[in-house]
C-alpha cells in the first residue's frame, strides 16, 4: 500500500459529484437566481478530487503514525524479554489484534512484513525500511535507520525504539493541541466567509424587490460574482493559514 497518493473509490466518487452538484446548484440559485450557472462545477472537479485525496492521504499516515507508536510499545517489551524481532512482531501482531482490526493499517502492515519475513526471506532492517519508504513518515525512516545501525554494532535497540515512541507520542500531543488551538479561529474565519451568504438570504427572504436589482442587472450580477469569489478566496485564505505542519 502507497501512502503517498490516495484513489477514491466509485462510492466516494459518486458521492463527491454529488455533493459538488447540490453546491453549485445552491450557490447559483443563492448568487444568480439560475441554475445556468451549475455546469462550471464540472471545472472543479479535479482540483476538489485532488484535495479530498490529499486530506486522505494526510489521515492515513496520521493514523499509521500513531498506530506504529503502539506496535513500538509492544515489541520494545518483547525484546527485553529476550525475544528476537521477528517472534517479538508475532506477539506484537496478537497483542495489538485486540486492540485494532484487520483493516486497520498497523495489523495490515504487520501481516505484510511477517509474511515478507517468511516467505521471501528478506531481513528485518530490510523490511522496516520498505515499510518507511511506501509511507513517507519521518519517524518510521529514522527508526528503521536506528534499527539498522543496532543490528550492525549490537546498539541498544530496546532503547531506541522507545525514543521512537516517545517522540511520536510527543509529536502526537504537539498536532492535537495545534488542531485544537486552530479549529476555533477556522471556525471564526468560517462564519465571516458564511456571512455574505446569510446576509443575501435575509435579504431574499425578507426584501426580495429590495435585492432583486442584484440580479436583473448586469451590473449586480458582476457584483455578485465579486462577492462570491471574494468569500472562495477568504475561504481557501483561511484554511491554508490555519493548516500548520509539525
Amino acid at each position: 500500500m502507497r501512502y503517498d497518493r490516495f484513489e477514491l473509490t466509485v462510492r466516494e466518487k459518486v458521492g463527491f459529484c454529488m455533493g459538488l452538484l447540490l453546491c453549485a446548484a445552491a450557490v447559483s440559485v443563492i448568487f444568480y437566481n439560475t441554475l445556468l450557472p451549475v455546469p462550471v462545477a464540472a471545472l472543479l472537479y479535479k482540483p476538489g478530487k485532488r484535495m479530498m485525496e490529499q486530506v486522505s492521504c494526510d489521515r492515513r499516515r496520521r493514523d499509521l503514525r500513531i498506530e506504529f507508536c503502539d506496535f513500538l510499545h509492544s515489541v520494545s517489551a518483547s525484546l527485553a524479554t529476550g525475544c528476537h524481532m521477528r517472534d517479538a512482531m508475532e506477539n506484537a501482531r496478537q497483542e495489538l489484534s485486540g486492540i485494532y482490526g484487520p483493516q486497520d493499517l498497523i495489523m495490515k502492515e504487520l501481516n505484510w512484513m511477517l509474511r515478507e519475513l517468511d516467505r521471501q526471506g528478506a531481513a528485518e532492517p530490510q523490511v522496516i525500511l520498505e515499510l518507511a519508504e511506501r509511507t513517507g513518515i519521518e519517524e518510521i525512516h529514522e527508526f528503521a535507520q536506528a534499527f539498522l545501525i543496532c543490528r550492525e554494532s549490537g546498539g541498544d535497540l530496546v532503547g531506541a525504539m522507545t525514543e521512537t515512541a516517545r517522540i511520536i507520542t510527543e509529536k502526537t500531543n504537539i498536532e492535537g493541541e495545534i488542531r485544537r488551538m486552530s479549529s476555533q479561529k477556522r471556525l471564526e474565519g468560517q462564519i465571516i466567509t458564511a456571512m455574505p451568504v446569510l446576509v443575501i438570504l435575509f435579504l431574499r427572504f425578507s426584501s426580495p424587490e429590495y435585492i432583486a436589482v442584484m440580479y436583473e442587472t448586469w451590473a449586480g450580477r458582476v457584483l455578485m460574482s465579486l462577492a462570491l469569489a471574494v468569500s472562495a478566496g477568504a475561504f481557501c485564505l483561511i484554511e491554508r493559514m490555519t493548516k500548520i505542519e509539525v
